[in-house]
């Protein structure tokens, strides 16, 4: 398995052995990594989401469902309606 070097991780300076050296190197899985790069759009999605949430109050499995994906279609409308406004406002400018 191939390990990619992270030194990002921070220690308590009581915990470290030398008081001046606060970071410490970690190896990391590039499975891991590679998750992580991939994986912010969902993440970013999930708190869009979060921020107006509608309740889903139903008995029905399948209203849930048309919700949700109707929350994702609203969201993913609103990130690109913005995307497209930069770049008209990069184009007048």
């Amino acid at each position: 398995m191939k390990q990619t070097r992270v030194t990002r991780r921070r220690r308590k300076a009581e915990l470290a052995q030398d008081p001046t050296k606060t970071h410490e190197t970690v190896n990391i899985p590039s499975s891991i990594v590679n998750y992580n790069y991939h994986a912010r759009g969902v993440d970013i999605l999930d708190q869009y989401v979060n921020y107006y949430m509608f309740p889903h109050k139903s008995l029905k499995w399948y209203f849930r469902i048309v919700m949700f994906l109707l929350e994702i279609a609203l969201v993913n409308s609103w990130v690109l309606y913005c995307d497209t406004q930069e770049k008209r406002e990069e184009k007048t400018n």
